[in-house]
């Protein structure tokens, strides 16, 4: 058993193995999850709009329907029309009628929140550099697959 996870929780005694990984995902987890907040925090975003924001880099100059927005996120939002809005509202998305399907808004990432997500790029990399600090490319790559074979296959 691991000494971090019992000093942190101050527990001695877990379930099992499984009980003692999920506790730590689950720490693990919240503890990059702060550094992204803190990150966002000071360009005036919450970790959802960034999500959305990137996103919406990935495809630019084109664009997504909330529905795709919303299937592509790492944590889909309850209320992504909000997100969305905010996002209108600060200038860093633009929403337009589909071409395909007029009953459809297109939100796309403006000028604005590319050159944002420029300005927050170093705080990422710097969680990745932090990342690469503790663990080896094998480590990080083992790691995921180990987590994608908890979510793999998985309807949210």
């Amino acid at each position: 058993m691991g000494k971090v996870l019992q000093e942190r929780l101050r527990q001695t005694r877990f379930r099992g193995e499984e009980h003692e990984a999920l506790l730590n995902l689950f720490v693990a987890s919240n503890f990059l999850r702060q550094k992204l907040d803190a990150a966002c925090l000071a360009f005036d975003l919450t970790s959802p709009q960034y999500n959305v924001l990137r996103i919406l880099k990935g495809v630019h100059p084109q664009g997504h329907p909330r529905c795709e927005i919303i299937s592509r996120m790492l944590e889909p939002a309850p209320d992504v029309t909000r997100l969305i809005d905010k996002l209108v509202s600060k200038g860093m998305v633009q929403r337009k009628a589909s071409d395909e399907d007029a009953r459809l808004s297109v939100a796309t990432i403006t000028p604005r929140g590319l050159m944002t997500l420029d300005h927050l790029q170093p705080q990422i990399e710097a969680m990745e550099e932090y990342v690469a600090s503790r663990l080896t490319k094998t480590e990080c790559r083992t790691f995921s697959r180990l987590c994608e074979q908890l979510y793999g296959n998985q309807t949210p």
